[in-house]
C-alpha cells in the first residue's frame, strides 16, 4: 500500500478536543459564515473533524465519517450539509460505504486541494461528478471501481500532482498516456502510483533525478581518484578524499541517486548529514552516538546491519569513519 495511504494524513490522529479547539477558535474570530458553521457543528455532530490548517488561516481539512454514532450508515441526503464547508481545501472520507452519489455536494467546492477516496464504492461516475476542481493537487483512488475512464475527468486537473491508483481497474498503459498529455500541457509534476514498483514518475522528478546521477557519477570519479592507503586508518581523513570514496564503494548501492533505503542517500556530505527518515545518522565529535557507525558494527544478519549483505568493513575503515566524527565531522 502507498505510504500516504498506510498513514493517510495527521488530521486522523488528532483527538477530538483538540480539534474543537481549533473550531471554536476560528468561529469567535468570525471566520466561517453562519451557513458554515452550520455545517462545521453538522460534521461534528456525527462524529466527523475539522482541522485548522494552521493559526488565524480560514482553510481547514474535512474528515468525514460514513456512519453516526450510533453505528448506523450515514445516506448521500444526510450528508448535503458538505456543500457549505466552503473554506475546505482537503476531504478525507473514511469507511467504505461512501458512493458516487456522496460526492454530489463537493462538486462546487473549487478550493479543494487534497482529496482521499481510497477503499471506497466510488466508481468513474462519481469522479465525473468533480470536473470543476481544478486546483486539486492529490487524488487518492485505491482499492476504488474507477477505470480509465476516469481521466477524461481529470484531464482538465492541470494542478494535479499525486494520483493514486492501485487496485483499480486503470491500466499502465492508459495511465502513461494520461501523464505524457499532462505533461504535454504544461503540467510536469504529475506522479502516478499503480502498486508496489509501479510508480510513473513525473517528467519534472526524471529531469531531477537524471542530475543527481550525473553528480554522483562526477562525484564518484573524484571519490575513486583520491589516495587512500590500503589498510591503514586515516588519523585525519577530509570527507571528498577519504570518507566519500567509503561509502561509494559500500553504501550508494542502496542508499544513491537510483534506490533510498529509509529515504537515505550517502553520496554527498549534504545527503549524509541530512541522515534518514528516522532521523540523523551524524552527531559531529560523537562516534560512539551515531547511527552510522552502530549500524556498520552490528553483526552479520542483523536487520540493521550495514551493509546488509557481505563482508563487514574492515577495521582500518571503520576506524577512519570513526575518526572522522570524531573531529567534527566537517
Amino acid at each position: 500500500m502507498p505510504a500516504d495511504v498506510r498513514n493517510n494524513r495527521p488530521v486522523m490522529n488528532i483527538t477530538r478536543s483538540f480539534t474543537a479547539a481549533f473550531i471554536s477558535a476560528a468561529i469567535l474570530a468570525g471566520v466561517a459564515t453562519a451557513d458554515e458553521k452550520s455545517a462545521i457543528a453538522k460534521n461534528e455532530s456525527f462524529g466527523g473533524r475539522i482541522l485548522m490548517v494552521a493559526k488565524d488561516s480560514k482553510q481547514y481539512s474535512v474528515t468525514v465519517p460514513d456512519k453516526k454514532p450510533d453505528g448506523t450508515f450515514l445516506k448521500p441526503a444526510d450528508l448535503k450539509f458538505l456543500s457549505e464547508l466552503s473554506n475546505a481545501i482537503e476531504f478525507s472520507f473514511t469507511g467504505t460505504n461512501v458512493t458516487d452519489e456522496v460526492l454530489a455536494p463537493i462538486k462546487t467546492l473549487t478550493g479543494i486541494q487534497r482529496l482521499h477516496l481510497e477503499k471506497s464504492k466510488v466508481t468513474d461516475k462519481g469522479i465525473a461528478t468533480l470536473t470543476k476542481l481544478a486546483d486539486l493537487r492529490y487524488l487518492n483512488l485505491y482499492d476504488t471501481g474507477v477505470s480509465d475512464e476516469i481521466f477524461t475527468s481529470l484531464k482538465g486537473m492541470k494542478k494535479l500532482q499525486n494520483l493514486y491508483l492501485w487496485n483499480t481497474k486503470v491500466t499502465e498503459l492508459n495511465a502513461k498516456k494520461f501523464q505524457d498529455s499532462q505533461a504535454a500541457a504544461g503540467n510536469k509534476d504529475l506522479n502516478i502510483n499503480l502498486g508496489v514498483d509501479k510508480d510513473l514518475r513525473s517528467a519534472n522528478q526524471i529531469a531531477f533525478l537524471a542530475k543527481q546521477r550525473e553528480l554522483s557519477a562526477k562525484t564518484a570519479v573524484a571519490a575513486t581518484n583520491a589516495p587512500v592507503v590500503a589498510g591503514v586508518a586515516v588519523a585525519q581523513p577530509k570527507f571528498t578524499e577519504h570518507i566519500l570514496p567509503i561509502l561509494m564503494q559500500n553504501c550508494v548501492k542502496c542508499h544513491g541517486p537510483e534506490k533510498q533505503k529509509a529515504k537515505m542517500r550517502l553520496d554527498s556530505f549534504e545527503a549524509v548529514m541530512k541522515g534518514s527518515s528516522k532521523g540523523s545518522i551524524i552527531v559531529a565529535s560523537k562516534p560512539d552516538e551515531s547511527k552510522l557507525i552502530k549500524a556498520i558494527n552490528l553483526p552479520p544478519g542483523h536487520d540493521d546491519a550495514m551493509p546488509p549483505e557481505g563482508d563487514r568493513l574492515p577495521k582500518h575503515t571503520i576506524e577512519t569513519l570513526r575518526n572522522w566524527i570524531a573531529q567534527g565531522a566537517k
